[in-house]
């Protein structure tokens, strides 16, 4: 299971969110308390960060490769669920 932890007021993440909801992805929110809310208090993780199944992906970059992959796996799923006759994206071979 995907998890998408973030803050309530977060720009970066609402686009995050925006991204996992045109992929039409199953994956749960929690959202957190903003930083600036819990006064003295250091978050465990920055915000946002993905937990899927364990491992954690945090940071711009880590989170913008881990979306680019799970986008391609979607494409690639999508591509050959269904009972039509396909091109396999890694060989270019029609079934």
């Amino acid at each position: 299971m995907i998890e998408f932890h973030r803050c309530q007021n977060d720009n970066y993440a609402d686009r995050i969110q925006q991204k996992l909801d045109d992929m039409v992805l199953a994956y749960k929110t929690v959202t957190h308390r903003d930083p600036e809310s819990d006064a003295g208090k250091e978050p465990d993780t920055n915000l946002p960060y993905f937990d899927e199944n364990g491992t954690k992906y945090s940071g711009k970059k880590e989170i913008e490769t881990y979306l680019e992959e799970l986008s391609r796996e979607l494409e690639e799923q999508r591509s050959i669920s269904g009972d039509a006759c396909y091109i396999d994206p890694r060989t270019g071979e029609i079934c």
